[in-house]
């Protein structure tokens, strides 16, 4: 029996070691939350959440844009889930959860079908504003790339080839690229899967069209003394902040264009509509929920004084399956992280109250319940950093 016991007391311990030691990725860059009525960016609790204050024509005009009605509010159910399709591992610390917050969203909507979480981020990357090298991007971004539409898994590069190739571009300290071309970077891409026999589509070259244009790139002026500017619709360049002409620091040249439409996308486009959650309140988000549209939020997440990485770690170990207010002494972290929001329940107890939303993650199966958690609704009325309902135009 004393040998069943020490048993026992070392599984219990390898779980405890590999919990701690388990990378706890993030990824989501902070933005300010738009004032729906009046134009304003709202003041932010110390950065955590949104200003208090339910405004019923904001919810009013979210509910119409997304085609319910405003009495739907009068009788919610007690609880709603919406289908969900299969959890994923973003395994790796280049800040990827924003891809993975939204590819489930999309594939909710789409019953199921995997898009390619890869093409999106690498796309992302090369036509956003954040580098290529550089690790996260906020929710914003994505906005007009799900216009464009997304691909299907099986047309595209794995993820795990992506994150290989991004580890190798960071472990070789290559230069910053702030306009790095998209088609550019699929060719260096698949020469990388194709070094190291990584396995990729046969079809790999997306079908595209070519035209020039003008387009102003930098010309090494020290990343201090640059600001983002909008070149056109395909391109983000940068320009030198000074009193000396911009002439003297950017340079104009012809880089060649491709059309997105020739990629081979699903028909369906994607529209993000952004939620200012204390101004639309509870019951809207509930309502966007029960009508089987998901939601997409990046939280503010906590470093607690005993934990060697997050609260969220936490949900790694056994009975844990909520997250709830942080205490008093805990400290956010840098980065903020993505997860999709696909259910509700009034019901669960809570220490701050009632109610919880159902969240999906991107942490594997090993978290939380088989992937998912609940969080508290004070815990998402108080630090949701950002928030978009994602619907099919």
């Amino acid at each position: 029996m004393k040998y069943l016991f020490a048993i026992l007391i070392s599984l219990l311990s390898v779980t405890s070691i590999s919990s701690a030691i388990r990378n706890y990725p993030m990824g989501c860059l902070d933005e300010q939350p738009t004032c729906l009525s009046s134009g304003m960016v709202p003041h932010s609790n110390h950065g955590l959440g949104f200003i208090s204050g339910f405004n019923q024509n904001a919810s009013s005009v979210i509910l119409s844009q997304l085609g319910i009605s405003y009495q739907s509010l009068l009788d919610l159910p007690v609880t709603s889930e919406m289908f969900c399709s299969a959890v994923h591992d973003q395994n790796t610390q280049l800040g990827t959860c924003t891809v993975f917050a939204l590819a489930s969203a999309i594939e909710s909507l789409l019953s199921g079908r995997n898009i390619s979480r890869s093409e999106l981020y690498l796309r992302v990357k090369t036509k956003g504003r954040s580098s290529l090298n550089s690790e996260g991007c906020c929710l914003r971004e994505y906005i007009p790339l799900l216009h464009e539409g997304v691909l299907p898994w099986e047309n595209f590069a794995s993820y795990d080839a992506l994150v290989s190739y991004l580890k190798l571009r960071k472990e070789s300290n290559l230069r910053l690229i702030y306009s790095q071309d998209y088609r550019e970077t699929i060719e260096d891409l698949k020469d990388h899967c194709q070094k190291r026999a990584i396995l990729i589509p046969s079809d790999f070259h997306p079908r595209w069209t070519e035209e020039d244009y003008q387009a102003r790139v930098d010309d090494g002026t020290p990343i201090a003394a640059r600001a983002f500017c909008w070149i056109n619709p395909f391109y983000w360049g940068v320009r030198a902040i000074s009193d000396t002409p911009s002439h003297s620091f950017d340079k104009i040249v012809t880089k060649t264009r491709h059309k997105m439409e020739q990629m081979p996308y699903l028909k369906e486009r994607f529209n993000m509509i952004s939620l200012n959650v204390s101004w639309v309140g509870l019951k809207t988000i509930k309502a966007i929920i029960s009508h089987k549209i998901p939601v997409v939020v990046s939280f503010a997440v906590f470093k607690a004084p005993h934990l060697p990485k997050n609260m969220w770690a936490e949900l790694f170990s056994a009975g844990k399956d909520l997250i709830d207010l942080p205490p008093e002494n805990a400290q956010p972290l840098p980065m903020s992280h993505a997860v999709c929001l696909c259910g509700y329940d009034n019901r669960i107890q809570t220490k701050s109250g009632k109610g919880a939303f159902r969240l999906k993650n991107s942490w594997s199966e090993e978290w939380g319940d088989q992937g998912y958690t609940w969080v508290s609704y004070e815990y998402f009325l108080q630090h949701t950093k950002s928030a978009y309902a994602i619907t099919i135009k």
